[in-house]
């Protein structure tokens, strides 16, 4: 802000410094005496004739200092307005074209099974998988692992399940539905000769499913897919929930003549929940070494029982017609003695077994 001086000031200044220099006119020099106080004014002194070196050290030091600050001044008026700026328009965004497709990614991280989990299991026991049936003679080889792979061999035993021999986890009846991942390597060594099915076999024992009493097993096994043989010596790599199923009781339309898809399985069984799951031997009848199971057990000596009873009515028919026929005559050792000695050797072998 522009410092501003007192009027007082300022003529005071000019007073003294007129007094220092004065002016000669008309030939005769005028003094300081000449001059009246006072007779000189402001605007007897032309402008811009007087600088601040004529003045007195102590009048310039007045100068230099502000005098006391005015009042602020009115508030001005408002100004034009300014032109407008240009104004750039452009046009909206447009859709580039679809890039080429990327690289396909690494693949993601195995996922976890939350019903039954991959672990390594190396030793009965291990996460809870156990070895079911066989043992001591007379009764067939336990499982067993060497060189780290289970070792099944053929067998029967209805103190289990499934009636197979192997390993087998149990499960507090979990949804049969929540089972999504069920895969398995294998290769079979040696067999029984003319024996052509005998693979490592899955068996899901389950409750609460469409059968009268709701058990059964239901049944994986290599020889029922599609167009499959099991050779010998060669690994195969099954997923059995792509693959074919059967059930040891009979669940709406899926037997054992019937196999099933797993999806089917699980919409003709929604209610059914897991009590085991076993990898094992499949089973196998102790006179002919094919597949054989516990509910295959019930039903033979059932349908033993029936023919035991046919016999006996057949025998009582027989004797009648001997009675009205005295001339009529029957080997029974060619007739009836061989099918009694069947009858009876079936059952020894099945209390064998059992």
């Amino acid at each position: 802000m522009r410092k501003r001086l007192s009027p007082g000031l300022i003529l005071g200044g000019v007073a003294v410094v007129l007094a220092c220099t004065g002016s000669a006119t008309a030939g005769s020099l005028i003094t300081g005496g000449k001059i009246k106080d006072g007779t000189i004014t402001a605007k007897d002194i032309k402008k811009g004739t007087l600088t601040s070196d004529r003045f007195a050290t102590a009048v310039r030091s007045q100068l230099t200092k502000a005098g006391v600050q005015g009042p602020a001044g009115a508030k001005g008026d408002k100004g034009e307005a300014g032109t407008p700026g240009a104004t750039l328009q452009g046009s909206p965004p447009q859709k580039g074209d679809k890039g080429d497709k990327g690289d396909k990614g690494d693949n993601g991280a195995a996922g976890k099974d939350g019903l039954n989990p991959a672990t390594l299991v190396a030793a009965g026991g291990d996460s809870g998988w156990t070895f079911v049936g066989g043992g001591a003679p007379p009764k067939d080889p336990p499982a067993s692992f060497s060189s780290g792979e289970l070792r099944l061999q053929g067998g029967f035993d209805a103190s289990t399940p499934s009636g197979a021999i192997g390993i087998a986890h149990a499960y507090d009846n979990v949804a049969l539905s929540s089972l999504k991942t069920l895969s398995y390597d294998f290769r079979v060594l040696k067999r029984p000769v003319g024996n052509t099915v005998s693979a490592p076999t899955i068996h899901i024992t389950a409750l609460k499913a469409n059968t009268p009493g709701g058990f059964t097993n239901f049944v994986f096994e290599p020889y029922m897919q599609d167009d499959f043989t099991v050779g010998l010596n060669q690994n195969y790599s099954m997923d059995a929930m792509s693959g074919k199923w059967w059930a040891t009781r009979k669940t709406g339309d899926i037997e054992q003549a019937k196999p099933s898809s797993w999806a089917h399985l699980i919409a003709t069984n929604p209610d059914a929940t897991i009590s085991a799951i076993s990898i094992d031997n499949g089973g196998s009848s102790p006179w002919d070494g094919q597949p054989f199971n516990a509910d295959y057990a019930i039903t033979l000596v059932n349908a033993l029982k029936e023919a035991e009873d046919a016999g006996s009515r057949l025998e009582f028919a027989l004797q009648t017609i001997a009675d009205l026929q005295p001339d009529f005559t029957l080997d029974d050792a060619s007739v009836i003695g061989p099918l009694k000695t069947s009858l009876d050797r079936l059952r020894q072998n099945l209390v064998k077994q059992g």
